[in-house]
């Protein structure tokens, strides 16, 4: 508490309480009327908006996502309303998250196979090293596709020895909600998701399209859709909203320097903040060579987050602390 009081927001951060802000007192995501007063609600002083290109005539939209400010109304709230200090409300139920990720990580590598103790000592170092530790108490919409990612997989944990697990219905409903809400968390967690959707039209298939586990997965991925579609339309007046060009991330990085700079990088390379994950490169060796079929999810996770962010024009965004960007790839480097 008394680190996230005295440590001022930065990077994106006031952009994402803005908009959480906006949320609050007026209901919409226009940030057109946001004045002096409203973001020195949150923080210590005055900072400019973010404009997506695609604003509608008359708005001003964030360039931002709005998943997690619209997750973080309520602690948001809370924090204002028993401190007088919203932000630590938010920054506290990041740290929640967080912990809850660490948990779900135990969980997750017991599911593939891990023993126990080894399932709780991988939580505990990657979860007090960079970038888990250092995240915890950021406003940043990562950790939340850690835990959707890692709460879907447990359910589907069992699939690469080849057993059968019956999905019920309440298990579908909640994971395909995962699988909607991950782009509104942020654009680029769109091809998490798809990795995500293989096991669920997996099982889908293999029960059947009549059964209700299918028709309830199928109903909540239909309705998710047309949310998506409504929002992007209201984000600028266009079905693509933050896909649109020009509001979307720009492609082009040189792959061979962002390749080995997410390892090794002076400032941001995962191996030179965090050494411990030199453990998940002779983890990846042993696999290779025992043949583990985990190998595949391992792999599919890690293109699926950190090298999807491989192709940002910006590899190395997330310059306040250190390796945020390999934060998604947790469930990745954790198997590791």
């Amino acid at each position: 508490i008394y680190f996230v009081k005295t440590t001022p927001l930065h990077g994106d951060e006031p952009q994402y309480l803005l908009l959480t802000q906006s949320l609050l007192t007026d209901g919409d995501i226009d940030l057109a009327n946001a004045d002096r007063e409203s973001k020195l609600a949150f923080h210590e002083f005055t900072f400019n908006v973010h404009r997506a290109p695609g604003s509608p005539e008359g708005r001003l939209h964030s360039s931002h996502p709005i998943g997690m400010p619209a997750l973080l109304t309520v602690p948001y709230a809370i924090g204002d309303m028993l401190w007088g200090h919203p932000r630590l409300g938010a920054a506290l139920f990041q740290a929640v998250l967080t912990a809850a990720a660490c948990g779900l990580t135990v969980l997750f590598l017991s599911a593939l196979g891990y023993s126990t103790a080894i399932s709780v000592w991988t939580a505990l170092l990657t979860g007090l090293s960079v970038p888990m530790f250092t995240q915890s108490n950021q406003l940043y919409p990562e950790i939340h596709a850690v835990l959707i990612a890692q709460a879907a997989l447990i359910v589907f944990a069992r699939w690469p020895e080849g057993g059968k697990h019956e999905v019920t219905v309440v298990q579908m409903v909640l994971i395909c909600l995962g699988l909607v809400v991950l782009p509104f968390f942020h654009q680029r967690h769109l091809i998490l998701a798809a990795i995500l959707a293989v096991p669920v039209f997996n099982t889908i298939r293999r029960q059947g399209v009549g059964s209700l586990v299918a028709r309830s997965g199928l109903s909540v991925l239909a309705l998710g859709l047309l949310a998506h579609l409504l929002y992007n339309w209201h984000y600028s007046g266009d079905i693509l909203g933050p896909f649109l060009p020009g509001n979307a991330d720009t492609v082009g990085p040189e792959l061979s320097r962002s390749l080995l700079g997410q390892w090794i990088d002076i400032r941001q390379g995962l191996l030179r903040q965090a050494p411990i994950y030199v453990l998940s490169i002779f983890g990846i060796l042993a696999m290779i060579k025992s043949r583990d079929r985990r190998l595949v999810l391992l792999l599919g996770l890690f293109l699926s987050t950190a090298g999807v962010n491989n192709l940002s024009n910006d590899w190395s965004f997330g310059f306040c602390l250190p390796t945020r960007f390999m934060l998604t790839a947790h469930p990745a480097l954790a198997i590791g």
